[in-house]
């Protein structure tokens, strides 16, 4: 079955590497080439060619890369050697001509397959036009030829630390094991372990740290947050009043305190410490509001924190009534709350004092989707998108809306103005794609889907929802299993995908294993996924398919019960009960 893209809400941060965050100044070819004088009287090609490179040097410090091109051209026509065309490579690379530099690397390394500078050149060229893998694949090699080289290590763990973390934390280990302790690579490893939630080695991180800074005070307050991360109140605490004593007006301070002592349920002292904050004074507001902020974060892992929580907020609506933020937070928190109709008020307030408040609209949006009120959702997107025309999450969340309310004519519009704000966005296209299957346009859909997975060949929604398209339409079946194959190795309990596969199956005549598929999908099935009835008429069209008539009519009616509005369904059951 398809699958509506649920990270829309969700929010992400997305961590890109690219060309620019990752430098290395290759070491200069010059001395390579120009550092064998018996060459000089022995060959006088040797001569001509080494007085073409060293032309080709002075304007490669001159910055006139074009023309040092040509001398090195000049000296490989004497002399073919691998310093020649590196320096060459490296040019083409400050031109921007990324793919002429790759060919040139790779016929220097084929000269000198082990000369770790000429294979950092090619990795540069490979970074230039950001194809991560082979820039990875050419510093694992300079790796194996010299395992001790620090910088390269540190560069590949920089790349493969977004999508490999536990292989980039492994290279900062590396790293440190050879250059001993460094604070900037071990806070590298403390975020690769935070974003894994491997909180008890970001602890001891952050003490070897402090050994090497102890009076490091932003190294303290990190500790005493994984502290609070861990359950580690006490540890917390402790640091936190070593802390106020030389900053005994800190805002920040005196929050992470009063969290410590509510989890410790020693509700006094925390209400006592939240009141010296939120008091009748309306100055700071700034760091009142991000003491919210933080509050508002952690209703969302301790209902315990919720009562607290609220009051902050009636405080800052007190405090700030003219301010659209307060309202603002106050919206988020009543609807982490599950007090939606209060959530709202208030966020419907936060509008109505800044109608350019994003966020609130969006938050509005959100609750409402949850609440599949899709038609009160397009109306207030609808007015978002005329404050906010530039807006993509304002133009994604209206194209969804109309879809959802079944309005797809009007979701294209909003939808391909999203797509064009962000050309790459998957929720975007995913959306899109599934608006334009409703309208019947299956060759724009098609174009949308075959955009997605050039993009991302590996984004499971999109190869799932283009399957279960291919196979409704009885095309390209072989294609549409394979794409179902990789969604589900790549998420294997997704019910959705499970059901898509077994569909395929079942289009293919592969009874046996579609029954198998859409089985297991039901078994997974939950409350958040929404109703079964697609996946138990599929159960049901399969068994009649496979001869079990009674098991077919139950299953229908299992789908019926669960969706009773569908009349196909129903003609379907009346013609199996003869």
């Amino acid at each position: 079955m398809r699958k509506v893209a649920v990270n829309i809400f969700l929010g992400f941060m997305i961590f890109i590497v690219g060309c620019s965050s990752v430098k290395q100044v290759t070491k200069s070819s010059q001395n390579q080439f120009a550092s064998q004088p018996d060459m000089i009287a022995k060959d006088p090609n040797y001569r001509i060619a080494m007085d073409h490179f060293v032309d080709g040097t002075l304007n490669d410090v001159k910055g006139e890369y074009a023309r040092a091109i040509l001398d090195y051209q000049d000296a490989l026509r004497h002399y073919r050697d691998g310093s020649i065309l590196d320096a060459m490579a490296q040019d083409y690379i400050k031109l921007g001509k990324p793919d002429i530099a790759i060919e040139e690397s790779k016929e220097a390394i084929s000269l000198a397959p082990r000369n770790i500078n000429y294979r950092r050149t090619l990795a540069q060229a490979y970074l230039s036009v950001f194809n991560i893998d082979s820039a990875r694949s050419e510093y694992e090699k300079i790796l194996s030829i010299d395992s001790t080289q620090v910088e390269d290590i540190l560069i590949l763990a920089q790349l493969y630390q977004h999508d490999n973390p536990q292989r980039a934390a492994e290279l900062y280990g590396k790293a440190l094991s050879l250059e001993g302790p460094n604070l900037p690579t071990m806070m590298q490893l403390v975020q690769i372990y935070n974003s894994t939630n491997q909180f008890e080695k970001s602890i001891g991180v952050v003490k070897e740290m402090l050994k090497m800074d102890p009076s490091n005070v932003a190294l303290k307050e990190m500790l005493s947050d994984l502290y609070l991360q861990t359950g580690n109140n006490e540890g917390a605490l402790k640091i936190i009043d070593d802390l106020m004593l030389a900053r005994k007006n800190d805002f920040n301070l005196k929050a992470r305190a009063a969290t410590a002592y509510l989890r410790m349920r020693n509700f006094a002292k925390a209400d006592s410490l939240l009141d010296t904050i939120f008091t009748s004074d309306s100055s700071r507001a700034d760091a009142k509001f991000a003491i919210a902020q933080f509050y508002l974060n952690e209703m969302q892992r301790d209902t315990s924190v919720i009562p607290f929580a609220q009051q902050i907020f009636k405080k800052l609506l007190v405090l700030y009534p003219d301010d659209a933020r307060a309202y603002f937070m106050a919206g988020l928190g009543a609807s982490y709350a599950q007090q939606d109709s209060l959530a709202e008020e208030y966020l419907n307030k936060s509008i109505a004092i800044d109608s350019t408040n994003q966020d609130a609209w969006q938050a509005l949006a959100v609750l409402y989707y949850q609440k599949n009120h899709f038609n009160r959702m397009a109306e207030v997107m609808s007015r978002a998108v005329k404050i906010l025309p530039d807006n993509f999450r304002v133009n994604l969340f209206l194209g969804l809306a109309l879809n959802r309310a079944g309005k797809n004519e009007d979701a294209v519009a909003p939808l391909q103005k999203a797509v064009a704000l962000k050309p790459t966005d998957m929720d975007a296209l995913s959306t899109l794609a599934l608006v334009y299957e409703a309208l019947h346009k299956n060759d724009d859909a098609d174009r949308i889907y075959d955009t997605a997975l050039k993009v991302d060949p590996k984004n499971a929604l999109i190869l799932n929802n283009y399957a279960y398209s291919l196979a409704e339409r009885g095309l390209d079946v072989t294609r549409a299993l394979k794409m179902a194959e990789l969604a589900i190795q790549l998420d294997p309990k997704n019910s959705a995908y499970l059901d898509t596969i077994g569909w395929v199956y079942f289009k293919l005549g592969d009874y046996e294993n579609a029954a198998s598929y859409v089985k297991k999908a039901l078994s997974l099935r939950g409350p958040a996924d929404g109703s079964p009835a697609t996946l138990e008429e599929h159960l049901g069209d399969i068994y009649e398919k496979m001869g079990q008539k009674s098991k077919a009519l139950e299953y229908w009616q299992k789908a019926l019960d669960h969706d009773p509005s569908n009349s196909s369904l129903k003609d379907k059951i009346e013609k199996a009960k003869g």
